[in-house]
């Protein structure tokens, strides 16, 4: 079904009161939920990717590619990690 030109799917809008999701309070969740099973799930990974698993590899492969980027645009003598905060 398609929609008439400017017509809006929602004509009553976001309802008075209702706050859309922060990212940063998003990614923050996350984050305290992942962190301290990075390690495991780094080795899970690999070893899907090792075994033929593509989608684990195209991850690793695009952490591997972040994490040299990050770590070539940090100051000589300091680890990237300290300039990501």
């Amino acid at each position: 079904m398609k929609f008439p030109s400017r017509t809006s799917v929602n004509p009553g809008g976001r309802p008075k009161g209702a706050h859309p999701i922060r990212r940063a309070a998003l990614v923050g969740a996350f984050n305290r939920a992942v962190a301290p099973h990075t390690e495991e799930l780094m080795q899970r990974a690999v070893a899907q990717a090792l075994a033929g698993d593509n989608q684990a590899l195209t991850g690793l492969l695009t952490i591997i590619g972040q994490a040299m980027h990050t770590s070539a645009s940090a100051p000589a003598g300091q680890p990237a990690a300290a300039t990501a905060a």
